[in-house]
């Protein structure tokens, strides 16, 4: 018998099916691990793009609230709250009353008086409450 050169041995080597099998496993392995990666990359990619819409919403209602609030530390919020709430008036100025039925009763009042017509009509509230 002859004796195999090292050409024939290292040739037989690269073409041996238990090189064929090792290679096959290390492909697999990569493979698996390049899918885990791509999968756990366009997750966070699609998270990423959940956030970015949900930071655009609150800045949207950030806005939303400044807004609000620069309105309702205006002058023309607070006497439109003031006349509408607790009935304030500007000296000399008519008040018209609207009824159920549609009827108007014109008033003319100073803000003093309503103010101490309230008053007295509070009192009278409180004092049949406890006393009667």
């Amino acid at each position: 018998m002859t004796n195999p050169s090292i050409k024939q041995v290292r040739n037989n080597y690269f073409f041996s099916s238990q090189l064929l099998i090792f290679l096959l496993i290390i492909f697999i392995f990569v493979l698996v691990s390049f899918v885990r990666g791509t999968i756990k990359y366009f997750l966070a990619r699609n998270e990423i793009k959940k956030k970015e819409v949900e930071i655009k919403n609150l800045e949207t209602k950030a806005i939303e609230l400044k807004n609000l609030k620069d309105y309702l530390e205006t002058d023309f919020y607070k006497e439109k709250e003031a006349r509408e709430k607790f009935g304030f008036t500007k000296p000399g100025e008519k008040v018209i009353i609207l009824s159920k039925k549609g009827r108007a009763d014109i008033l003319v009042a100073e803000t003093k008086e309503i103010k101490e017509n309230s008053k007295w009509v509070n009192f009278k509230k409180w004092w049949q409450y406890f006393f009667k």
